[in-house]
């Protein structure tokens, strides 16, 4: 990596959030270099390319926006996607929540029949309604626009009183002692009631989630019974949460 790329990462990690003004004044370089330097290491998974800016990834304060998450580590996120599609069953009744891995997963589940399928994420909805034989069941709520899903005290008890066969779920951050944590609590609270519900909770999550603690806690790993992830994972922290009781599918 060059003296320049890491001088970029240095000032986001430093700041959050930066601009490509302020990242080329900090660096000493014009913008254009630095909106290719920023399009490089957002193919190399580091940072998110934000309007007028960008973030990284491991800044998980942040909250980033669902099309942007969508081209974080992307190859890693189809390979967990599709092998998260195959543990679902015919005849399934499944939670789905607004992670960009389970967002990806809805491609792959096109051999399955008469699917349940519980969300309270509207691009999914609309990536699920074109089958016949699927009953797609959006959770009522409060519309949250910036992250296009369901939200609030309704959401909450609407789901509170429905069950799954599993629920498919992912993270803003991995913690290898204390489990999976998100950026927000109205995210964090929802998926806490679908794992009370539900009888196999399954986290999508690649490993550069790992070692980025998010400020709301969602899951123990006590509560998680398969994380499906890629080979990024360190030795010794895939034994660590594995002797939790977790099954650790590598892909």
């Amino acid at each position: 990596m060059s003296e320049r790329d890491q001088l970029i990462l240095k000032e986001l990690r430093s700041n959050g959030r930066l601009s490509v003004e302020e990242l080329a004044q900090r660096c000493d370089c014009s913008a254009v270099t630095i909106r290719r330097a920023l399009q490089d290491l957002q193919e190399k998974g580091l940072v998110v390319r934000t309007p007028g800016g960008a973030i990284t990834v491991d800044h998980v304060g942040v909250e980033v926006a669902f099309p942007e998450r969508l081209t974080i580590n992307a190859p890693e996120k189809e390979r967990i996607a599709r092998a998260a599609a195959d543990l679902v069953k015919n005849d399934a009744v499944i939670f789905l929540d607004n992670g960009s891995s389970v967002y990806l997963m809805a491609d792959f589940l096109g051999e399955k029949r008469n699917l349940t399928i519980i969300t309270s994420f509207l691009p999914l909805v609309n990536k699920l309604s074109a089958r016949p034989d699927w009953r797609v069941i959006l959770v009522g709520g409060q519309l949250r626009p910036s992250r296009s899903d369901m939200v609030g005290p309704l959401a909450e008890e609407f789901t509170s009183k429905l069950y799954a066969d599993q629920f498919f779920f992912g993270a803003d951050g991995l913690d290898v002692e204390t489990g999976v944590s998100a950026v927000d609590p109205e995210s964090a609270r929802l998926s806490q009631i679908m794992a009370k519900c539900t009888a196999r909770k399954i986290l999508l999550a690649d490993s550069s989630k790992l070692h980025r603690r998010a400020t709301f806690s969602v899951l123990g790993w006590d509560n998680v019974n398969h994380w499906i992830t890629d080979s990024g994972v360190e030795t010794e922290n895939l034994t660590t949460i594995q002797n939790k009781g977790v099954t650790v599918e590598l892909v």
